[in-house]
């Protein structure tokens, strides 16, 4: 199937999803609107609303609170109602969406794929129907809910059957067509409307808003800008006059028990918030962003924001305020944003931060200061040791991305900002615990990257209790003495600094697979693997039965390792038992690798981007 035909909608298997809009219109004109038919339908909305927003969204999808394995079956069924898929089907794609936010990844950008596709688009189509099991592993481990996945049109068309069943027609009409109907569109104008029309009080690297009309359609999902900025939080209504239903009742279940350890919204954040807000009224004038432009162009954004009668009466006002925050940021010493996609130690010149605004006046170099999202990061000033910080000089700091298997939990962006700012002494820098080998703020030897290397292409099922959940089931590869190198793979090793004295160090995560027959005392252990690196053996590890075991080398040897590719092979030797003629049969499973390594230092202008913050344009200019 070729990439054209996977975006395409498939129209057949979209026929359902079309008669239930039908068959809602015809049959509210054939039973008519009564009072009690409106309330049942608009309870029927709510409960599985709430299903959808607290349980697939909330809790499926971020895992912003714990429950019981009872009450999260409870949640993947009620949700399972509102013909939405299953929990670990919506779970999976709404991850995605939060690591490509309005990127080409992104599966309903409504900036880069228009709204129909954003709203409805992609649900129907056939790239999108599949559920990639990899990247709900922490789910996929109960079988109840990967039933209920592969099984979603049972819970709904059992449930309308009965309501036609025992309450006739008319209630099936509004309780199981119009509510429904309405529960699909409420839910997708998040994905639309809400990247579309709104408020921004964060700065995201995407175009989320909060709006609080779909904040009262959806029971406090319409704050949407609050949640794309810090999405671990349980609570997506930050402040008090933010409605939030679904955060309400989830506070009341944990003061019954049913759930617990509800995700907070750090003060940083909320503090941070509370400096974009403006007074009262004008919400969006002292968003962040808006003033980064000449005082003129920053009058005019104000009055766009009011009717043309309203902004007649108030523009005055508005142009004398919109000046004087123009001034009193130009005041203010010049702060940079720095955007990295890809992890690695970036190096940032005086000459970088020229282009981009900062004054020709040299700095104190004390005075310079990297946060990252709200707090102080670590950075090495380079300034030839006279305490300015000028032409020639640069700052060198380690630049994290925020993709990655835990990035839809408690990631703040898809896009790490960090924010170094030029005049801020009271910023306290954190350093290393050797002060002995510090030089400017933080050690030289400090910038050590770490890598997790993990493919998910075996799945292996253990037998377990019923009672127990699934262990780990995807693997990368099957490890066993009848191949000569069972596993054999490439790791580049280009950005590693050769001079510097930080040790690189492997580790590696295994699982037992085969268990023998009978043991007999003194008979050597199940498993067995070697580790080579450019064919040096470097280590091994011994284990039994099937438990996981981790084979740690702290230390690569200097000589094994090569500038650029570097093979890592594992190999099964072939053992015989004392007193036994035939080879042990020994068959391991390779999860995962780990390496550390000291990192060259860098500036990829394709990982990192510049730009300028408001009080630094106004002073450059």
């Amino acid at each position: 199937m070729t990439d054209t035909n996977i975006e395409r909608i498939n129209w057949v298997r979209s026929l359902p999803f079309v008669i239930a809009h039908v068959a809602a219109v015809v049959g509210v004109v054939m039973v008519g609107i009564s009072p009690w038919l409106v309330a049942l339908a608009a309870g029927s909305y709510a409960l599985r609303m709430w299903a959808i927003t607290a349980g697939y969204h909330r809790y499926f999808s971020h895992r912003s609170f714990k429950t019981s394995r009872a009450f999260q079956f409870i949640l993947a069924l009620v949700g399972s109602l509102a013909a939405q898929k299953g929990a670990l089907w919506w779970a999976a794609n709404h991850r995605d969406h939060h690591r490509h936010s309005d990127q080409e990844e992104d599966i309903h950008s409504p900036t880069l794929k228009g709204f129909f596709w954003s709203h409805v688009g992609w649900i129907l189509s056939n790239k999108h129907h599949e559920v990639d099991y990899r990247k709900v592993k922490d789910l996929g481990r109960y079988p109840e809910l990967v039933w209920l996945d592969r099984h979603y049109l049972v819970a709904p068309l059992t449930a309308a059957g009965l309501v036609w069943a025992f309450f006739g027609g008319a209630v099936f009409v509004w309780v199981a067509l119009v509510a429904t109907v309405a529960l699909w569109h409420g839910t997708f104008t998040i994905n639309s409307l809400c990247h579309v029309f709104g408020r921004r009080r964060f700065e995201t690297t995407d175009t989320s808003k909060n709006s609080l009309i779909l904040a009262l359609i959806t029971l406090g999902e319409g704050w949407h800008n609050n949640h794309h900025y810090y999405p671990g939080s349980t609570r997506q209504g930050f402040y008090w006059w933010e409605v939030d239903l679904s955060y309400y009742s989830l506070v009341v279940l944990s003061w019954l028990g049913i759930v617990w350890d509800l995700n907070k919204v750090p003060e940083r954040v909320l503090e941070k918030g509370r400096r974009g807000l403006a007074p009262s009224w004008p919400r969006r004038w002292a968003e962040p962003g808006r003033l980064a432009t000449a005082g003129w162009r920053t009058r005019e954004a104000v009055i766009s924001l009011w009717p043309h009668a309203t902004a007649r009466f108030f523009r005055p006002v508005l142009a004398l305020a919109a000046l004087l925050a123009a001034g009193r940021l130009a005041a203010e010493p010049p702060a940079f944003k720095i955007y990295v996609q890809e992890p690695g130690v970036y190096r940032v010149s005086w000459e970088d931060l020229h282009a981009a605004g900062l004054p020709e006046e040299p700095t104190e170099s004390r005075l310079l200061a990297l946060e990252n999202r709200g707090e102080p990061a670590p950075i090495l000033v380079v300034d030839g040791d006279d305490g300015r910080f000028g032409p020639g000089d640069h700052v060198d700091f380690i630049g994290e991305h925020l993709q990655g298997v835990r990035s839809f939990y408690n990631d703040e962006t898809p896009l790490n900002v960090y924010r170094l700012t030029t005049g801020n002494p009271g910023v306290q820098m954190r350093v290393p615990d050797q002060p002995a080998k510090l030089r400017g703020r933080v050690a030289r030897d400090a910038f050590r990257v770490e890598r997790h290397l993990e493919h998910d292409q075996l799945m292996v099922r253990f037998a377990v209790p019923r009672d127990q959940p699934l262990p780990e089931t995807w693997y990368w590869a099957k490890l066993t003495q009848l191949e000569k190198d069972s596993f054999t793979t490439e790791i580049d090793l280009g950005d590693r600094d050769p001079k510097s004295k930080q040790p690189t160090s492997l580790r590696l995560e295994l699982r037992g697979w085969s268990v023998p027959q009978r043991k007999t005392k003194g008979a050597p252990a199940d498993h067995r693997v070697e580790v080579f690196w450019n064919d040096v053996l470097v280590g091994s590890g011994e284990w039994n039965r099937q438990d996981a075991h981790v084979i740690e080398i702290p230390r690569l040897p200097k000589k094994s390792l090569r500038p650029g590719p570097n093979t890592l092979r594992l190999v099964v030797p072939v053992r015989i038992a004392e007193g036994e003629s035939d080879p042990l049969v020994d068959v391991a499973l390779l999860n995962w690798i780990e390496l550390a390594y000291p990192r060259q230092k860098q500036l990829d202008r394709a990982q990192a981007r510049f730009e300028v913050s408001a009080h630094a344009a106004q002073r450059s200019a």
